[in-house]
């Protein structure tokens, strides 16, 4: 009995340390973001972009008008890409939403420069950089009602090295609301990793489904 309450104290003390070192940190609410062309020519604009873009006029998006809808102040845009560039953040989804999706940014079959394409750059640290497109039309549900609504389902990490780029038509606005995961983590629980460390200090385990149940040796064939 002895044996048992030292080898459970010990995986209790392991998972404590553990958890306290990879806590979860919750983001709270959406990033929503309008960007606005009251131009009459359409504009290159960059979603995000620390590294590429922090020192750039408007950080790339000359002649754009950009707002942070959750904070009541012009510099809300800028605590974004701040933070996005000191904390990653990652996204199962994120929605596009304008009035103005069903007519200047409506998919025309034969003209590539049509719709609403987003392509999301990556940087690694030593120069290399990796794109791929995100043709939004393909996440247009023809069934629902509100057309100016596109729900882009796609795992997303933002950091200071990834930016989005995108055309925003004349006399347009596109507001974009970035859904973070509910908990992200600045590290993850590894399994085999504790498996690993409780071998080492000679004892047993096993795992049903999600369940672990400790043993001292001799208990478990």
């Amino acid at each position: 009995m002895q044996k048992i309450k030292e080898v459970l104290s010990q995986a209790a003390n392991f998972f404590t340390k553990y958890f306290k070192k990879y806590e979860v940190r919750s983001l709270g609410d959406p990033i929503v973001l309008m960007y606005k062309n009251n131009t009459n020519e359409d504009k290159d604009a960059i979603l995000f972009g620390f590294n590429d873009y922090l020192q750039d006029d408007n950080f790339g998006n000359k002649g754009i008008e950009i707002q942070n809808l959750q904070v009541p102040n012009p510099n809300g845009y800028q605590r974004v890409i701040n933070s996005s560039g000191n904390k990653s953040f990652s996204v199962d989804k994120f929605r596009v939403q304008s009035s103005d999706i069903p007519t200047k940014y409506a998919r025309i079959d034969g003209d590539a420069k049509s719709g609403l394409v987003l392509t999301v750059h990556i940087t690694n640290p030593n120069g290399k950089e990796y794109t791929f497109p995100i043709q939004s039309h393909i996440y247009l549900d023809k069934n629902q009602l509100q057309k100016g609504i596109i729900d882009i389902n796609k795992e997303l990490t933002i950091d200071g090295d990834t930016y989005i780029h995108f055309k925003l038509r004349a006399y347009s606005y596109l507001v974009f609301s970035f859904f973070p995961r509910k908990s992200n983590y600045l590290g993850y629980f590894d399994m085999k990793k504790y498996i690993k460390q409780m071998d080492k200090i000679g004892e047993f385990y096993r795992i049903f489904d999600k369940d672990i149940q400790i043993y001292p040796k001799g208990w478990l064939n």
